[in-house]
């Protein structure tokens, strides 16, 4: 996977998805609406949609879990070994004509009707690239 997201924007990310996916009731209309908004974002500037989860991990219904998230997530890796890891080809298992982006599913994910459902996808494919830069860092 290349992409245009820096590794500290990835955490935010996938902290923000992680939260998201806790979710064990709707989310307010006005989150929910905000949160569109941000899925339309990924598809202009990355950059500003990562900003704007930031802002809107702050809500009380993302932040306890968000905040619980990102805070593991820094504990097990260094910066370096994300930008590392985000600069790594992910293969291709499939003959599909092109994979998704994570931008891409994050734009179509959020901008659902049902975000915190909808957040699955993303968040799948970030844990799998988790899990791949754990192996590498314990065979260095």
């Amino acid at each position: 996977m290349k992409s245009s997201i820096n590794s500290l924007e990835v955490v935010t990310i996938y902290a923000f998805l992680e939260a998201l996916t806790q979710q064990n009731k709707p989310l307010p209309p006005d989150l929910k609406h905000q949160i569109n908004e941000v899925g339309h974002l990924f598809t202009e500037n990355t950059t500003a949609a990562a900003n704007r989860l930031l802002e809107l991990a702050e809500h009380e219904r993302i932040k306890p879990v968000y905040e619980q998230t990102r805070l593991e997530i820094q504990r097990q890796y260094q910066p370096n070994q994300l930008n590392i890891w985000m600069s790594f080809d992910e293969p291709n298992p499939s003959d599909e004509p092109e994979p998704e982006t994570l931008e891409n599913l994050m734009a179509v994910s959020l901008q659902s009707s049902e975000p915190e459902k909808e957040a699955q996808k993303p968040l799948s494919k970030l844990k799998s690239l988790f899990i791949r830069l754990s192996r590498q860092k314990k065979n260095d």
